[in-house]
Protein backbone atom coordinates (compact mmCIF):
# COMPACT_ATOMS: atom_id res chain seq x y z
CA UNK A 1 0.00 0.00 0.00
CA UNK A 2 1.67 3.39 -0.99
CA UNK A 3 2.07 5.58 1.74
CA UNK A 4 0.02 9.01 2.07
CA UNK A 5 1.28 12.56 1.02
CA UNK A 6 3.09 14.48 3.07
CA UNK A 7 0.21 17.25 2.62
CA UNK A 8 -3.14 14.60 3.00
CA UNK A 9 -3.98 12.92 6.24
CA UNK A 10 -3.99 8.78 6.06
CA UNK A 11 -6.74 7.31 5.28
CA UNK A 12 -7.97 4.11 3.48
CA UNK A 13 -8.26 5.97 0.04
CA UNK A 14 -5.95 8.85 -1.10
CA UNK A 15 -5.79 10.02 -4.72
CA UNK A 16 -2.32 12.30 -5.63
CA UNK A 17 -2.38 14.63 -7.92
CA UNK A 18 -0.06 14.38 -11.23
CA UNK A 19 3.52 14.66 -10.89
CA UNK A 20 3.28 17.28 -13.34
CA UNK A 21 0.07 19.33 -11.96
CA UNK A 22 0.94 23.11 -11.80
CA UNK A 23 0.19 23.90 -7.67
CA UNK A 24 -2.51 26.46 -7.38
CA UNK A 25 -2.54 28.91 -4.54
CA UNK A 26 -4.97 28.81 -1.79
CA UNK A 27 -6.84 32.29 -2.38
CA UNK A 28 -5.69 34.94 -4.83
CA UNK A 29 -4.46 37.94 -2.97
CA UNK A 30 -6.29 40.44 -5.08
CA UNK A 31 -9.56 38.78 -3.34
CA UNK A 32 -10.78 39.27 0.27
CA UNK A 33 -10.15 36.53 3.46
CA UNK A 34 -13.96 34.59 3.59
CA UNK A 35 -16.16 36.05 6.49
CA UNK A 36 -14.98 39.65 5.64
CA UNK A 37 -17.58 42.33 4.50
CA UNK A 38 -16.50 44.40 1.75
CA UNK A 39 -18.13 48.25 0.91
CA UNK A 40 -21.11 48.16 -1.71
CA UNK A 41 -20.54 44.08 -1.90
CA UNK A 42 -24.02 42.13 -1.55
CA UNK A 43 -24.25 40.92 2.12
CA UNK A 44 -24.58 36.97 2.46
CA UNK A 45 -25.72 35.01 5.67
CA UNK A 46 -21.96 33.47 5.36
CA UNK A 47 -20.45 36.95 5.80
CA UNK A 48 -22.39 37.06 9.36
CA UNK A 49 -21.06 36.67 12.47
CA UNK A 50 -22.60 34.18 14.47
CA UNK A 51 -24.76 31.05 13.12
CA UNK A 52 -28.23 31.37 12.04
CA UNK A 53 -30.52 28.41 11.75
CA UNK A 54 -31.33 25.49 12.97
CA UNK A 55 -29.81 22.33 13.18
CA UNK A 56 -31.71 19.53 12.92
CA UNK A 57 -31.39 18.62 16.78
CA UNK A 58 -32.08 22.16 17.78
CA UNK A 59 -35.28 21.78 15.51
CA UNK A 60 -36.33 18.38 17.38
CA UNK A 61 -35.77 20.17 20.81
CA UNK A 62 -37.74 23.38 20.27
CA UNK A 63 -40.70 20.89 18.79
CA UNK A 64 -40.41 19.04 22.05
CA UNK A 65 -40.52 22.28 24.13
CA UNK A 66 -43.26 23.70 22.26
CA UNK A 67 -45.59 20.64 22.69
CA UNK A 68 -44.90 21.13 26.07
CA UNK A 69 -46.24 24.94 26.46
CA UNK A 70 -48.87 23.69 24.10
CA UNK A 71 -49.95 21.47 26.65
CA UNK A 72 -49.31 24.16 29.20
CA UNK A 73 -50.69 26.88 27.77
CA UNK A 74 -54.31 24.43 26.28
CA UNK A 75 -54.63 24.57 30.59
CA UNK A 76 -54.53 28.37 30.85
CA UNK A 77 -57.10 28.73 27.95
CA UNK A 78 -59.39 26.42 30.05
CA UNK A 79 -58.46 28.17 33.03
CA UNK A 80 -59.54 31.40 30.98
CA UNK A 81 -62.86 29.94 29.72
CA UNK A 82 -63.61 28.69 33.44
CA UNK A 83 -63.39 32.44 34.66
CA UNK A 84 -65.41 33.77 31.84
CA UNK A 85 -68.08 31.00 32.04
CA UNK A 86 -68.10 31.59 36.18
CA UNK A 87 -68.69 35.15 35.57
CA UNK A 88 -71.72 34.55 33.57
CA UNK A 89 -70.82 34.77 29.98
CA UNK A 90 -71.69 32.67 27.37
CA UNK A 91 -69.80 29.40 26.85
CA UNK A 92 -69.10 30.12 23.09
CA UNK A 93 -67.81 33.96 23.54
CA UNK A 94 -65.81 32.46 26.42
CA UNK A 95 -64.26 29.49 24.23
CA UNK A 96 -63.47 31.66 21.46
CA UNK A 97 -61.63 34.16 23.99
CA UNK A 98 -59.85 31.21 25.32
CA UNK A 99 -58.86 30.07 21.70
CA UNK A 100 -57.41 33.57 20.79
CA UNK A 101 -55.32 33.44 23.81
CA UNK A 102 -54.29 29.97 22.49
CA UNK A 103 -52.89 30.95 19.43
CA UNK A 104 -51.16 34.36 20.86
CA UNK A 105 -49.20 32.51 23.82
CA UNK A 106 -48.48 30.07 21.10
CA UNK A 107 -47.50 32.02 18.53
CA UNK A 108 -45.30 33.98 21.07
CA UNK A 109 -43.81 30.87 22.03
CA UNK A 110 -42.53 30.12 18.63
CA UNK A 111 -40.64 32.98 18.19
CA UNK A 112 -39.10 32.63 21.13
CA UNK A 113 -38.27 29.57 21.55
CA UNK A 114 -36.84 29.05 17.44
CA UNK A 115 -35.24 32.75 17.94
CA UNK A 116 -33.19 31.62 20.84
CA UNK A 117 -32.12 28.02 19.65
CA UNK A 118 -31.60 29.19 16.26
CA UNK A 119 -30.26 32.85 16.57
CA UNK A 120 -33.16 33.75 13.87
CA UNK A 121 -33.42 36.83 15.43
CA UNK A 122 -32.06 38.58 12.68
CA UNK A 123 -34.08 36.79 9.92
CA UNK A 124 -36.84 39.07 9.33
CA UNK A 125 -38.93 36.40 7.25
CA UNK A 126 -39.26 34.93 11.05
CA UNK A 127 -39.71 37.58 12.95
CA UNK A 128 -41.61 39.90 11.44
CA UNK A 129 -44.76 37.49 10.08
CA UNK A 130 -44.84 35.99 13.88
CA UNK A 131 -44.82 39.05 15.56
CA UNK A 132 -48.01 40.11 13.18
CA UNK A 133 -49.75 37.10 14.07
CA UNK A 134 -48.88 37.55 17.91
CA UNK A 135 -49.90 41.25 17.52
CA UNK A 136 -53.32 39.96 15.92
CA UNK A 137 -54.46 37.12 18.13
CA UNK A 138 -53.75 39.76 21.47
CA UNK A 139 -55.53 42.45 19.64
CA UNK A 140 -58.92 39.27 18.82
CA UNK A 141 -58.11 38.15 22.67
CA UNK A 142 -58.87 41.36 23.91
CA UNK A 143 -62.02 42.29 22.26
CA UNK A 144 -63.33 38.94 22.48
CA UNK A 145 -62.96 38.89 26.11
CA UNK A 146 -64.18 41.94 26.69
CA UNK A 147 -67.33 41.52 24.96
CA UNK A 148 -67.88 38.02 26.93
CA UNK A 149 -67.10 39.18 30.00
CA UNK A 150 -69.81 42.00 29.25
CA UNK A 151 -71.65 39.18 27.34
CA UNK A 152 -74.70 38.06 29.33
CA UNK A 153 -76.50 40.23 32.44
CA UNK A 154 -77.00 38.26 35.83
CA UNK A 155 -80.78 37.40 35.67
CA UNK A 156 -83.19 39.11 38.17
CA UNK A 157 -85.29 37.40 40.36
Amino acid sequence: MPEPSPQAPPSDFNIRPPADAPVQPAQPSHLPAPGTIQPGAPISAASLPGEAGLSSTGTVIGIAILLLLAVAIFFVRGAVRSHLIASRASPSAAGSAGWALFAFLLSLSVLIVFGLLGNLWTAFAFVLPLLLLAVVTLVLFVLLYRSAARGRAPRRR
